[in-house]
């Protein structure tokens, strides 16, 4: 019976403590929302990878934000940002044919003579949405593409 009080409390206390996290995550955020700099974008960026995966509505709400910002200011890749992190996102739900949407958005806001990197990374996450969609071709074309611009740059490919 001790036992089990003790691992009720510890339960109990782990919840306070997950949801005392997101409410300074959601403090940080109104702060962040506060800046008037160029760097209130990535900061929110930031922000969106801090909330953990059952918080998809702040995450999302967090997203818009920044694509509004992104769109008003024509910051590409600021776009690209937003639309992978939406197609990671709408991946790990399973909602495969929204993150291929997303996932084209982003590509086709890429600059590729200046974001060589993120347009291999984009491509890689692009990629295994295809696959997750059973659609190997487009797979494999989407790999052999992100590896091709991965060798001619000799950059490294973040995940």
């Amino acid at each position: 019976m001790r036992l089990l009080i003790s691992i009720a409390l510890f339960i109990l206390s782990f919840t306070i403590f997950a949801q005392d996290k997101i409410t300074q995550i959601d403090s940080l955020f109104k702060v962040a929302d506060t800046i008037n700099s160029q760097s209130k974008p990535s900061i929110l960026l930031d922000i969106v990878d801090l909330y953990p995966s059952n918080q998809l509505n702040k995450k999302d709400s967090l997203l818009k934000v920044c694509l509004k910002i992104g769109k008003q200011t024509g910051n590409k890749d600021l776009l690209v940002q937003c639309y992978a992190k939406f197609g990671r996102i709408e991946n790990e739900q399973g909602n495969y044919k929204k993150a291929e949407q997303y996932y084209s958005n982003a590509i086709m806001h890429i600059d590729t003579v200046k974001r060589i990197k993120n347009y291999a990374t984009v491509l890689n996450f692009a990629a295994k949405n295809q696959k997750d969609l059973r659609n190997y071709e487009n797979a494999l074309k989407l790999y052999q593409k992100s590896m091709k611009v991965f060798l001619n740059e000799g950059d490294s490919i973040t995940y």
